[in-house]
């Protein structure tokens, strides 16, 4: 029988490998040690659930070094993240929801060009399920604005983990349609 620091020192580096299924990651996060949770919390690309499990942690050791990986994030990207996913514009809304568009509004207009694949990933999370008082063009426009920074497939990668199926289709679509006059579709 393998002794538990050994076990969990494997485990750190099997949540380290990049191909490894989501359900695993979290599974490793929930039975392993610190060590195991400080190298899924350093990971990229983290799934939300995940990425939340790291940033509220009991462990300070865990959520540390999962904010120290998000320190050199511009502040406008961090604000965005607390602020998490828009809500769904609606008939219903009263006048309290001005404050939130507002808030959105002002952090983007903040963010300047180029923007890097990981504030990409901050804000591809953000997209309201339909819309929200167009402020999604907002972050369609920057989204976009990957295109020409990132290989093909890692932006595919990106825009496929929109959390709404109506912008995920256009982002998909319009990539699309840059690669055709490109010259060069790939689905």
């Amino acid at each position: 029988m393998l002794p538990n620091q050994l076990v969990y020192a494997i485990l750190s580096d099997i949540s380290e490998r990049k191909d490894l299924p989501t359900k695993f990651l979290k599974l490793l996060y929930e039975k392993g040690d610190v060590g195991c949770k400080v190298s899924i919390c350093l990971r990229d690309n983290l799934p939300n659930d995940i990425a939340t499990l790291c940033e509220f942690s009991n462990d300070i050791n865990v959520r540390e070094h999962y904010l120290q990986k998000n320190i050199d994030m511009r502040k406008e990207f961090l604000e965005l993240q607390k602020l998490g996913r828009m809500p769904n514009e609606s008939i219903n809304d009263d006048e309290s929801v001005d404050d939130i568009v507002t808030s959105y509004d002002s952090i983007l207009e903040k963010i300047t060009l180029p923007i890097s694949y990981e504030e990409g990933e901050i804000l591809i999370n953000l997209f309201p399920e339909n819309a929200f008082y167009d402020i999604q063009w907002s972050l369609l426009k920057l989204i976009e604005s990957l295109i020409k920074e990132v290989d093909n497939e890692k932006y595919r990668v990106l825009i496929n983990r929109c959390p709404s199926k109506e912008w995920r289709d256009s982002l998909n679509v319009r990539f699309n349609n840059w690669l055709e006059k490109q010259g060069s579709v790939s689905d």
